[in-house]
């Protein structure tokens, strides 16, 4: 199921088909945001149980976690890179991004600390921690769009 790009970082290629991809482009819904909650409920089962090294979150029930939704759409006059983490977000600790519009499929996501460049399809879900090292970049093809949406997981912190 997993294309793994490197130790943390996955692929799974078109989890979303291109009419739901084009409802989440238009406005997203209650029915959309479920169905994306119930792939990454699914595909974090298994991210959990083959990449998260027991024991590194023991602090913390990763049984129970809040969500985050942001999107992105890049445009040839960003410099490309993309930090999911950072001020106010040090909560997040994974991160489900969906492409949901690459057209044309010569747009690719890289991830320079993690020496790994993948093209970018529409449907296609990255599962990838949420932090400064998983900082990334699109780097655009000349004509093409890229738009993702993303779920971030969040630790529930008791106070």
């Amino acid at each position: 199921m997993f294309n793994h790009l490197s130790e943390y970082i996955v692929k799974v290629p078109g989890v979303l088909s291109p009419s739901i991809c084009k409802k989440i482009k238009d406005g997203i819904d209650e029915d959309v945001l479920m169905k994306l909650v119930e792939i990454q409920r699914e595909i974090f089962k298994q991210y959990s149980s083959v990449l998260i090294p027991k024991g590194l979150f023991e602090d913390f029930d990763t049984s129970s976690y809040s969500f985050e939704f942001d999107q992105i759409i890049a445009s040839e006059n960003d410099d490309g890179f993309y930090n999911i983490g950072g001020v106010d977000t040090s909560h997040r600790f994974l991160t489900f991004m969906f492409i949901i519009n690459n057209d044309l499929f010569n747009t690719t996501l890289n991830f320079p600390l993690q020496k790994t460049t993948n093209i970018c399809k529409l449907g296609d879900l990255y599962v990838f921690p949420t932090n400064f090292s998983y900082r990334f970049y699109v780097d655009l093809a000349k004509g093409e769009e890229f738009m993702s949406a993303s779920l971030h997981l969040c630790f529930v912190v008791d106070n």
